[in-house]
Protein backbone atom coordinates (compact mmCIF):
# COMPACT_ATOMS: atom_id res chain seq x y z
CA UNK A 1 0.00 0.00 0.00
CA UNK A 2 1.36 3.56 -1.37
CA UNK A 3 1.37 5.82 2.19
CA UNK A 4 0.82 9.37 2.65
CA UNK A 5 4.47 9.92 3.01
CA UNK A 6 5.99 8.22 -0.04
CA UNK A 7 2.96 10.09 -2.00
CA UNK A 8 4.54 13.78 -0.37
CA UNK A 9 8.01 12.70 -0.94
CA UNK A 10 7.34 11.47 -4.91
CA UNK A 11 5.74 15.09 -5.20
CA UNK A 12 8.42 17.03 -4.03
CA UNK A 13 10.95 15.07 -6.09
CA UNK A 14 9.07 15.71 -9.44
CA UNK A 15 8.19 19.01 -8.87
CA UNK A 16 12.10 19.71 -8.20
CA UNK A 17 12.76 18.06 -11.18
CA UNK A 18 10.18 20.62 -13.42
CA UNK A 19 12.10 23.28 -11.68
CA UNK A 20 15.93 22.38 -12.56
CA UNK A 21 14.27 21.80 -16.49
CA UNK A 22 14.51 25.74 -16.29
CA UNK A 23 17.80 26.55 -17.76
CA UNK A 24 17.23 24.29 -20.87
CA UNK A 25 13.87 25.93 -21.07
CA UNK A 26 15.32 29.22 -21.14
CA UNK A 27 18.12 28.51 -23.53
CA UNK A 28 15.70 26.88 -26.28
CA UNK A 29 13.25 29.82 -25.70
CA UNK A 30 16.35 32.16 -26.17
CA UNK A 31 17.08 29.99 -29.96
CA UNK A 32 13.71 29.99 -30.95
CA UNK A 33 12.51 33.88 -30.18
CA UNK A 34 15.54 35.51 -29.98
CA UNK A 35 17.15 33.51 -32.76
CA UNK A 36 20.43 32.77 -30.70
CA UNK A 37 22.98 30.35 -31.44
CA UNK A 38 22.10 27.30 -29.41
CA UNK A 39 25.42 26.10 -28.28
CA UNK A 40 27.06 29.54 -28.05
CA UNK A 41 24.79 30.80 -24.93
CA UNK A 42 27.33 31.01 -22.28
CA UNK A 43 25.66 27.75 -20.17
CA UNK A 44 25.17 25.28 -22.14
CA UNK A 45 27.60 22.98 -20.09
CA UNK A 46 25.06 23.87 -17.13
CA UNK A 47 21.82 23.56 -18.55
CA UNK A 48 22.96 19.55 -19.35
CA UNK A 49 24.19 19.16 -16.04
CA UNK A 50 21.18 20.46 -14.51
CA UNK A 51 19.08 18.83 -16.88
CA UNK A 52 20.24 15.53 -16.05
CA UNK A 53 20.17 15.74 -12.41
CA UNK A 54 16.05 16.28 -12.93
CA UNK A 55 15.73 13.84 -14.72
CA UNK A 56 17.31 11.72 -11.54
CA UNK A 57 15.26 13.59 -9.36
CA UNK A 58 12.51 12.35 -11.40
CA UNK A 59 13.01 8.69 -11.32
CA UNK A 60 13.76 9.33 -7.95
CA UNK A 61 9.69 10.35 -7.32
CA UNK A 62 8.94 7.43 -9.40
CA UNK A 63 11.11 5.10 -7.09
CA UNK A 64 9.44 6.72 -3.99
CA UNK A 65 5.33 6.12 -4.91
CA UNK A 66 6.17 2.28 -6.17
CA UNK A 67 4.55 0.20 -3.50
CA UNK A 68 7.33 -2.26 -1.51
CA UNK A 69 7.33 -5.74 -1.01
CA UNK A 70 6.62 -7.21 2.17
Amino acid sequence: MITEEQKYFSGIFKNIGFAFLAPAGSIIFQAVVFKKDFFNTGYLGFAILISISSYFLFYLGYIFIKEKNK
